[in-house]
Formats: structure tokens, sequence, C-alpha cells
């Protein structure tokens, strides 16, 4: 898999004409008061990268590196440059797939993507307790309906619907910092698959969605068709616990996440997060619903179900 830099350094014809094409439909019409070429600027983009997978992953890498993806999936207000710019991302990655496909098993998650376990019960006299693995803390949850709980499972693909963020390290400052060993800090780390990077940059995007709620339905169809494209997606998805992130993002203010102090910085309280809709207007989350319905349906439990009198 070759690097967004290598990729750039390729003088070839087609991928120069291809790069060019990108940048100006990008960079110029994106902003232009005429869209009127856009769909055969989009049509003619679509039949190069169906001609070479090499084009497919540095658009797709380029996106992620340029911002692309965030300023014309979320913060573009123009809602045809959002659909043409989907299509453009979605057609490069459908392309890409059938050569990638035989790393997706073995592709490394990001850092600090396994979270803590965070379960939250409600007590008999209707107060919520929260509890993670560590011994001993306690964490304060968000508000949440009574008799709900939520847990996260460790080792599970989606074995839990809501999870904390990754918590600092403690450090003690009386003992030595370990020294790095040689070899691990010369290895190269491995380079994930471009339709990969692509799901893992819409999730790295997911916190700023609620400040574009006006138009950020393009955002979440993007994210649903991927997911769409086999069980090999759905399943990373699941490792990077998207799902969680979802109800995250949809609960907002009373997740069970805020509060933790994973969401603190040095004991100040956790900023109140932007509001979705108004009195005239509600966001559209038909995309984002139906890719957490997919997402649920994909999981699966490898705990045994208790059988009750109720039970068939």
């Amino acid at each position: 898999l070759a690097p967004l830099a290598a990729l750039n350094e390729m003088h070839d014809v087609g991928m120069c004409a291809l790069r060019l094409g990108c940048h100006f439909v990008v960079e110029t019409l994106a902003h232009a008061k005429d869209k009127s070429l856009l769909p055969e600027w989009v049509r003619m983009l679509q039949m190069w990268l169906h001609r070479s997978p090499v084009a497919c992953r540095w658009f797709l890498l380029q996106s992620e590196a340029a911002g692309w993806v965030r300023s014309l999936l979320l913060a573009c207000t123009v809602s045809e440059m959002r659909e043409k710019f989907a299509q453009l991302l979605l057609h490069a990655a459908a392309v890409l797939r059938p050569l990638e496909l035989h790393l997706y098993p073995i592709a490394p998650l990001l850092p600090d993507t396994a979270p803590p376990v965070v379960v939250v019960t409600t007590s008999l006299s209707g107060s919520l307790e929260g509890t993670d693995e560590e011994e001993g803390e306690e964490e304060e949850p968000g508000m949440l309906d009574a008799g709900v709980r939520l847990a996260a499972h460790e080792d599970a693909l989606a074995g839990g619907i809501l999870t904390s963020p990754p918590k600092r390290a403690r450090t003690d400052s009386s003992l030595p910092a370990p020294a790095a060993s040689s070899s691990l800090a010369a290895a190269p780390q491995p380079e994930l698959p471009a339709g990969l990077r692509l799901l893992g940059c819409l999730l790295d995007l997911l916190p700023e969605a609620p400040h574009h709620w006006r138009h950020f339905s393009h955002f979440f169809e993007t994210a649903l068709a991927m997911a769409q494209l086999g069980p090999e997606e759905r399943g990373w998805m699941l490792r990077r616990r998207f799902a969680s992130h979802l109800v995250d993002f949809y609960l907002a203010d009373e997740s069970p996440c805020v509060g933790l102090p994973a969401h603190l910085d040095e004991g100040r309280a956790a900023p109140r997060r932007a509001r979705m809709g108004d009195k005239c207007t509600l966001p559209q989350l038909e995309h984002m619903v139906a890719l957490l319905s997919l997402l649920a349906r994909a999981a699966h439990r490898h705990e045994p179900v208790a059988r009750t009198p109720l039970s068939l």
C-alpha cells in the first residue's frame, strides 16, 4: 500500500490529470456560483477513477489529509456539491475495495480505540451509578431514563452500546520513564487500507457533526453506504466502537459519557454540547439511525443467553 507522499510523486500523465481535475472540482468549482458543469466533471472523474485503483487510493487519502471530507461533507452548505463529492468517495472506495479486501482482517486499529468497560445501572432509589474495570473508581454518568442499563463488553466486536473514551494514562513523577526500545521505535506502522482510512476519518469528524446539523445528511449517508459495502467494513466499524459513538452523538448532554474523567480537562466541567434542531427544523437523522440499526444487527454477542420461565 503506497502512502500519500509516494502517490503525489507519481508523474504519470493520467495521475497528473486526475490530481488536477480533483483539485479543480474541490478547490475551484465547489466555490463557484455557477455549478452547471459539476455533473459533467464528476462523471469524468468517476471514469478516470474506474480505470485506476491507484488513483482511487490517492483520492481517498488526499480527501482525508487535505480536509476535503470535512469541508465538503459537513461544512459545505450546497446540497448538490455534498452529493457529488459523496458519489466520488463511494465510487473510489467501491473500485478499490476488491484489491484491499484481503487486508481488512489484519488491518490495525488506530491508537486509543479500545475504551474501558463502562456499566451504568439504576439503583433501587432511582439514582444512577457508574463503574468501570478499575476497582475503587466511581464515574459520574449523565442523565438516563430509569431502568436503562448500558454495558460495554471489552472483547466482543460490538459487545457494548456505549463506552467512555480512552482515559489518560497515569504517571508517577518519582519513577523514571521506561526507555523505548530502538527496535520498536524503528518499526514502521502498517498502512491502513484507504477505505478504512475513510471510515476512520468519518468517525473522527463525528464530534463536529452537531455543529453542522442543518446539512450533515450526506455525511451519515456516506458512512451508511460504506457500511453496506460488506461485512468486513461493518466488522471493522464495530471494532472501532462506531455504534457506541453514534449513541453518544445522539444523546448529547444526556449521554452517560458526559462527566466522566476522560471528558474533563484538569478538573474543569465538561462543556455543553451543541444542540441539534430548532423550533421549525429537525435534524435529518434518517441515515444515522439506519447506520446504527445496521451495525446493531451485524453485532453478535458470544455470551450465552440466560433462560427464563418466559423463554420459548
